[in-house]
């Protein structure tokens, strides 16, 4: 195949490819977990975990599907994104290497079971002044009884 064959119907946009917590305007909203998965990012290879969301209520983006990575670079990091999945009702508080259960095993054998959890969480935009602006997911409670938004397929391609 010749790659000029492209040149007509060429569009650089980014259709198909999830939504991130940016497009998500600050407020109280609730989400499905999609899905959340271990993944490597293929610049560096490090670990990150990535979620996926449906929007269900909120001030924006209802319906849409909703990308959302957690980053391993701190102790401090690691311990919220364990309070986190502590309100959605995993028992993290026993995830220690004294229990023989390990932060690192425990979560990788939950993540599959956080599928159809619905949770409130406000999102939260914060300018450090630094230069860099911060869009965080502060997740408040887990919701019972909700309905999820009918299934769609979900883009798997990572954006790094």
């Amino acid at each position: 195949m010749s790659l000029d064959q492209f040149d007509k119907e060429y569009n650089p946009s980014d259709a198909g490819k999830p939504l991130t917590l940016e497009s998500l305007e600050d407020g109280v909203y609730v989400l499905t977990v999609q899905s959340a998965a271990l993944v490597k990012t293929e610049r560096t290879g490090e670990d990150i975990l990535r979620w996926m969301y449906r929007v269900v209520q909120g001030p924006s983006m209802v319906g849409s599907v909703v990308e959302s990575v957690n980053f391993f670079r701190s102790q401090v990091s690691v311990n919220i994104l364990g309070a986190d999945l502590a309100l959605l009702g995993l028992p993290t508080s026993t995830w220690t290497v004294g229990n023989g259960k390990p932060f690192s095993k425990m979560m990788r054998e939950s993540l599959p079971g956080l599928a159809g959890i619905t949770f409130s969480a406000a999102k939260v935009t914060t300018d450090k002044g630094n230069g860099k602006v911060y869009h965080n997911l502060r997740i408040k409670t887990r919701v019972s009884g909700a309905s999820p938004m009918p299934e769609q397929p979900i883009e798997n391609d990572l954006p790094f």
